[in-house]
């Protein structure tokens, strides 16, 4: 195999197809990364058995066929160094890997390709298209609440799912769910599948890159999904699990209805939180009339204590609740509109937060049972379930 081209273009194409190399392996060929070059594309491959990941570019010159394992780390390291310079590449019968730039010369030991895992393949009728920016509004609205308790694998990854035309995205850890709806132009058939954490922040930081408007095919089987796009191509296995049904979590009425300034609502949480982060991170809320009080102590600290506007849109009477505060931020932070609804039912059951500006969007925290507001003493509280 021979070849040149620029060695920062070789290492941005290399950068994501590392994402599927692991770092530790009891198979260490996976921590080599597959080249092929074939007719003037150079293919690169990654595979750690959970999700592979695929990405080709185009060698514009004369090059030569072949295929060689190298180690993933130590050429993206190389690469980083030459500061956008071409780079030639060859390697010989001994799979040994000559790069030469300039004043630079690098010899490399390789292997064959002999025994590296075939890449996936995936065959289905099940999949749609969705635009990049599109698919990052519905990975950021729910990745961040996905469960990192391996003993619930089920929780451990995004809810894929449609009904009709509607595609949703939903995750939960069993103390807050996140749900983000998208309207498609068409979807022939439903489908259903738990997609690992792993996979889907790895193509999130991978589409981050990518221009707004590039259309992402996805494609859905009983065991896997694929994302594909130009020439990127990532498939990961689906978890084999069955996801709670959310709907159970989500009150059919709410007596009370409350609307509030996100912005004014997180700058309290955070100042808040400055005192809760020593009490186990409870903050308590306590809506009455116009005003919604926050709350938080911690023994040998402090207290915090802070009014913000609120407006009533229904419902009458004082409610009282405590959150964990680090949940409470992270809502507040996902929500882009300016201002966003609380609706509930009293302070022991869940909580639903939903952005004015986006009714596709829909984040619920279970409260957590604590004691009233004592400045002497903070107990333990234990979350409330679904």
């Amino acid at each position: 195999m021979k070849f040149s081209c620029n060695s920062q273009f070789l290492q941005k194409a290399m950068g994501i197809v590392d994402k599927a190399i692991p770092v530790r392996t009891s198979m260490p060929i996976l921590e080599n990364m597959l080249i092929e070059l074939n007719s003037g594309e150079l293919k690169l491959t990654g595979n750690d058995l959970e999700i592979g990941i695929q990405n080709s570019i185009r060698i514009e010159n004369e090059s030569t066929n072949g295929s060689v394992l190298v180690k993933s780390k130590i050429l993206l390291s190389i690469l980083s160094k030459l500061q956008n310079q071409t780079v030639q590449i060859s390697v010989d019968e001994n799979n040994s890997m000559s790069l030469k730039s300039e004043n630079v010369d690098f010899d490399i030991l390789c292997s064959s390709k002999e025994g590296y895992p075939e890449f996936p393949s995936l065959s289905t009728d099940i999949s749609f298209d969705v635009k990049v920016s599109e698919l990052r509004d519905l990975i950021k609205h729910t990745i961040f609440s996905v469960s990192m308790d391996e003993t619930k694998q089920f929780l451990n990854g995004i809810l894929i799912k449609n009904e009709g035309n509607d595609l949703f995205f939903v995750s939960t850890d069993g103390y807050r769910l996140s749900l983000k709806k998208h309207t498609l132009e068409s979807i022939e058939k439903e489908f259903y599948v738990i997609v690992p954490y792993k996979a889907m922040n790895e193509l999130n930081k991978i589409i981050q890159v990518l221009e707004p408007d590039k259309i992402v095919q996805v494609k859905l089987s009983d065991t896997q999904v694929s994302f594909a796009l130009d020439s990127f191509l990532m498939i990961s296995r689906i978890i084999n699990g069955k996801f709670p049904d959310y709907n159970q979590v989500l009150p059919k009425q709410t007596e009370n209805i409350f609307t509030l300034s996100r912005r004014i609502c997180l700058e309290a949480a955070e100042r808040a939180s400055i005192i809760a982060t020593s009490s186990n991170n409870v903050v308590r809320f306590i809506f009455e009339g116009d005003k919604l009080g926050i709350k938080a102590n911690a023994i040998g600290l402090g207290e915090f204590y802070e009014e913000i506007a609120i407006t009533r849109i229904s419902g009458e009477g004082e409610v009282r609740v405590a959150f964990d505060v680090k949940l409470l931020l992270e809502a507040l932070r996902n929500i882009e509109s300016d201002e966003f609804k609380i609706k509930c039912n009293d302070g022991a059951t869940p909580f639903m937060f939903e952005p004015i500006s986006e009714g596709d969007y829909m984040y619920v925290i279970m409260p957590i049972r604590a004691n009233e507001f004592q400045p002497t003493q903070v107990q333990k509280e234990q979350p409330v379930t679904a």
